[in-house]
């Protein structure tokens, strides 16, 4: 069971960065469709910190730096949806 956790552990590590890029590419596009997906992939990040931070991963640090990017990057997005809303709310 350890080996198993280990291994989907190692995975998790390898997809981070792809997930990082995708989420660059992909947080713009729920801006204009207002799906809400980019909660749903922040949420599995901060899930993911959470457990290495309970077992004492050491490679906890390159979730945490991403998640630190994804933060600022979102926003950007945030500050342009309450510019939108306050604009609406003007008019």
């Amino acid at each position: 069971m350890i080996e198993f956790g280990n291994k989907i552990s190692e995975l998790g590590y390898i997809l981070i960065p792809f997930s990082f890029f995708a989420y660059i590419i992909f947080r713009p596009l729920d801006f204009i469709w207002k799906k809400g997906y980019f909660k749903l992939v922040k949420s599995i990040w901060y899930f993911s910190s959470g457990i290495g931070m309970l077992f004492g991963d050491v490679r906890v640090e390159i979730v945490v730096m991403f998640i630190a990017f994804i933060e600022s990057y979102d926003l950007i997005f945030q500050y342009l949806e309450d510019r939108k809303a306050q604009k609406k709310e003007k008019k």
